[in-house]
């Protein structure tokens, strides 16, 4: 079985990433979004923010305690922890991220790759 890392506990429900759904801890069953949304009587839009917030309040959190690491770092950090390997996987994982997060890492592996 593939390790999971935790993305998000709402209403003592915990779920973990994967490459296409969420997988819930107590159940052990793989949920869809929408299904997620069911079970917490909120819209899939809903869970959908609640795991964006989540991932931002992670990226903030980690760039101001490493200072010493640029944006795409953090990102690779965090695809780390969340056990992100595949492309379809990093693809979904930076498609979490709000515009103002993606524009700073799209800047900044942009001057990574010039130098």
């Amino acid at each position: 079985m593939k390790k999971n890392k935790i993305v998000s506990s709402i209403e003592g429900y915990t779920f973990f990433i994967d490459e296409k759904k969420c997988f819930d801890f107590e159940t052990g069953k793989h949920l869809t979004g929408q299904e997620i949304a069911n079970i917490l009587n909120i819209s899939r839009v809903a869970v959908s923010q609640n795991l964006k917030k989540g991932l931002t309040k992670i990226y903030r959190y980690l760039r101001k305690r490493n200072t010493y690491l640029d944006p795409v770092d953090v990102v690779l950090l965090m695809a780390d922890m969340f056990g992100i390997k595949s492309e379809t996987q990093y693809n979904n994982f930076f498609k979490l991220f709000n515009n103002k997060i993606k524009g700073e890492i799209y800047k900044n592996a942009k001057k990574e790759f010039r130098s």
